[in-house]
């Protein structure tokens, strides 16, 4: 195993036991993918973690005071040592690693939502309770937002598909009318 994916499987591996540790696994989890969301997405995030214009103390702070109340403070610790240790560049893949490692001892099964505007962790719960109860089994659903889309959500589980977006009920309507 090369030295870089070391690291990354190492980092991963200790947020599985901080996160099992404190009790939140479920909690770091969600906070976890909306943070990976957030450095995925972000492009001025990017920049400002790239800056050499911005000492480290400046970007801990920042990182602290934006993070702190949003994530677990378990997480926020965790982001501020991987930016300590320049290591912030590899939150994603710490991230999927982190849900492969989790999904492996949860027996959890991998969906994904797709809104056209950010959920709440705890409307994210319950549509997962739902899911999972129509599935039969525990259901992880990785948030993703789509501004393109008009309103509603698409759930995809496997090959089970659930869309309840606004763009599908009017497909339907228009279906219904033409009948």
């Amino acid at each position: 195993m090369p030295a870089e994916n070391h690291q990354i499987e190492h980092y991963a591996q200790a947020l599985v036991a901080l996160s099992q540790a404190v009790g939140e696994l479920p909690r770091i989890e969600r906070d976890l993918d909306m943070a990976a969301e957030l450095f995925r997405n972000n492009e001025e995030i990017r920049r400002f973690v790239a800056s050499a214009y911005v000492k480290q103390e400046g970007k801990l702070r920042a990182f602290e005071d934006i993070l702190s109340g949003k994530l677990h403070p378990v997480l926020v610790y965790f982001v501020l040592i991987l930016q300590e240790h320049d290591r912030l560049s590899d939150f994603n893949q710490i991230a999927a690693l982190f849900a492969e490692k989790v999904s492996k001892f949860t027996e959890k099964i991998d969906g994904k939502l797709i809104s056209a505007r950010p959920l709440s962790k705890e409307k994210i719960a319950l549509i997962e309770k739902e899911v999972s109860a129509i599935y039969g089994n525990d259901i992880r659903l990785k948030v993703a937002v789509d501004s393109n889309m008009l309103g509603g959500v698409l759930i995809k589980v496997g090959d089970f598909i659930l869309d309840g977006t606004v763009e599908h009920q009017l497909e339907s309507i228009r279906r219904n009318l033409l009948r």
